[in-house]
């Protein structure tokens, strides 16, 4: 499998076809705009306290989501010492989609802080690792609402 093109590559078939990734390999599903609220658990930072254990819960929204992935922005998230891109970190997130939220379960594959308007904010892009099936149909109909790039 190629994992990365030359640029020039890259970048021609970028012009011929929006749903390549322009400069860092190719993006194999095409991305939606959309912000859904949604609450981000990064799975194995447990915080021990009185012998119980806790995940800090994150907010934040999508910026823009696939059938296989999606980017999130999490404002004032304090994550600046995890390692989100470690090879077993893992994110559960659950996303408010109407007309019940979506749980899914996802790696990140790149992070980077942003100020988007007044806020600041960590700006994580995931590739999707498993979902319910039923909330997957779900969230790939929402996906069919948005665009119909995804109608069958």
């Amino acid at each position: 499998m190629i994992k990365h093109l030359p640029k020039s590559v890259s970048a021609l078939l970028a012009s011929l076809n929006p749903a390549w990734k322009d400069s860092t390999g190719i993006r194999r599903a095409p991305r939606i705009t959309a912000r859904l609220p949604l609450r981000a658990l990064i799975l194995g930072t447990e915080v021990r306290g009185n012998d119980k254990r806790y995940v800090q819960s994150l907010g934040g929204y999508t910026r823009d989501i696939s059938s296989i992935g999606l980017s999130t922005f999490l404002p004032n998230a304090p994550i600046d010492d995890l390692d989100l891109l470690g090879e077993h970190r893992r994110m559960r997130m659950v996303i408010d989609l109407p007309p019940r939220p979506v749980e899914v379960f996802a790696t990140a594959v790149h992070q980077e802080w942003m100020q988007i308007g007044s806020e600041g904010g960590w700006v994580i892009g995931a590739r999707i690792t498993k979902m319910k099936p039923e909330d997957r149909k779900r969230f790939l109909a929402h996906l069919s609402l948005l665009d119909q790039t995804y109608l069958s």
